[in-house]
């Protein structure tokens, strides 16, 4: 689906969650404010001004429970247009891979670098592989590269607050929404699968709405470290072998023979362990 596309449906799909979790009064105000920031954004100065007056006056008619409302239908909206827009970047880049792999199938299309006829499809941009094909390409030799990746050492430094305030319940569900259009992406999709996942999609957007997004008490040091933990065992554990395995395929592609052989690429963190003013982030705290 085309990143429009996606975010029409999740929108159209928190309406109807907030009708029905709500009330179809608050979904209206919602769409009213929705619009009328729209105008506010338009090129039309008197558009815009026209739109800014509506936004004022519907704001300053919202009492407290209503406003605690749209702010909570604004924050998950947010959340999934920026879901719809990971989900759209990932399909670009399927989809960039995919042609470089139907050129290199057709014996029309020589895929060369350097002169040299490449047995592989052309590398994705700004990825690994074409990082590697590009310093190729520049005259670095394989006495070079060897000594480059002898010395190659990066470290990711995991921090702590302000870096994700979200719950980890919120971030496994969003990441649920992310598998779900994944999955609708594909080509081989039946009609009925299609059907089925909008279900699922309906589901997880009714249970982000009914979960609490803020904590009811400050986080700990213990906090911070169970959410690093979190992207550690849902995002680094998968990611990281194949960022190892995607930069000793490019050299393979390039340099023939050359590996990175040594852990290169390490986690850090100061969570827990940063004396900023956090009064709870004692000595006792840091050794736990």
């Amino acid at each position: 689906m085309e990143i429009s596309e996606t975010i029409h449906l999740l929108g159209d799909i928190l309406g109807q969650v907030l009708v029905e979790q709500e009330s179809r009064a608050l979904f209206e105000v919602e769409e009213r404010i929705r619009e009328a920031a729209l105008k506010r954004r338009s090129d039309d100065p008197l558009a815009a001004a026209e739109g800014g007056r509506l936004l004022a006056t519907e704001i300053a008619a919202l009492e407290t429970p209503t406003a605690r409302g749209i702010a909570g239908a604004f924050a998950l909206y947010f959340d999934l247009v920026n879901t719809a827009e990971d989900n759209s970047r990932i399909e670009a880049l399927r989809q960039e891979a995919l042609r470089g792999s139907e050129a290199l199938r057709d014996p029309t299309q020589s895929l060369r670098d350097s002169g040299v006829l490449r047995k592989s499809p052309a590398p994705i941009h700004d990825s690994i592989a074409e990082a590697i094909a590009q310093l190729r390409a520049g005259g670095v030799t394989k006495e070079q590269m060897a000594d480059l990746l002898a010395r190659l050492q990066i470290e990711l430094v995991l921090t702590a607050h302000p870096t994700e305030s979200r719950r980890r319940t919120i971030l496994s569900k969003i990441e649920r929404i992310t598998e779900t259009l994944r999955l609708m992406s594909l080509p081989e999709c039946l009609p009925e699968e299609l059907v089925q996942m909008r279900k699922e999609l309906h589901e997880e957007i009714t249970t982000l709405w009914l979960t609490d997004r803020t904590r009811t008490a400050q986080p700990t040091p213990t906090d911070e470290v169970k959410t690093s933990l979190y992207f550690v065992g849902q995002v680094f554990w998968t990611a990281l072998p194949e960022i190892y395995r995607r930069l000793d395929a490019a050299l393979e592609q390039d340099f023939p023979g050359l590996r990175a052989g040594h852990s290169w690429l390490r986690l850090a963190s100061w969570i827990g362990g940063d004396r900023d003013g956090n009064p709870n982030v004692t000595v006792e705290a840091a050794l736990k």
